[in-house]
């Protein structure tokens, strides 16, 4: 790692080591992340709207296929936690809670899909066994 920090008021992203096509993809979701977090704090609870905003950058990307996208907002999150001027436990706090990224993605393009499956529908189609 570099080991500069991006001021909180200013996207300044870090080079990666690829293709200028995907460095630009990179900065784009990167600074959007940024943007939302100015002035404020961030705290474990705050993951979700980081992965969403995420998202969100990265479907505006139609040159990548989904596995990239995640691995792309992926990447982007683990630098911005990285870089986030907080105490050691409250950036642990924001690891842990980064840690369910890759699910919390997929789940979110599951549902995006329609592709739930049966979830809270008991065997005869009806919301719950007494509807």
């Amino acid at each position: 790692m570099s080991g500069q920090k991006a001021p909180s008021h200013a996207a300044a992203p870090v080079a990666m080591d690829v293709a200028p096509v995907e460095q630009q993809a990179f900065d784009r979701i990167y600074n959007a992340v940024r943007a939302s977090i100015v002035d404020k704090k961030l705290t474990g609870g705050r993951v979700t709207i980081m992965i969403t905003t995420a998202m969100t950058a990265v479907e505006r990307l139609g040159n990548l296929s989904g596995p990239e996208k995640k691995d792309l907002v992926l990447h982007v999150l683990d630098r911005i936690v990285d870089e986030i001027p907080v105490d050691e436990s409250e950036k642990d706090a924001i690891r842990a809670a980064l840690a369910l990224a890759p699910v919390v993605i997929d789940s979110i393009v599951s549902a995006a899909k329609g592709q739930l499956g049966s979830i809270g529908k008991s065997s005869h189609g009806k919301c719950c066994v007494i509807c």
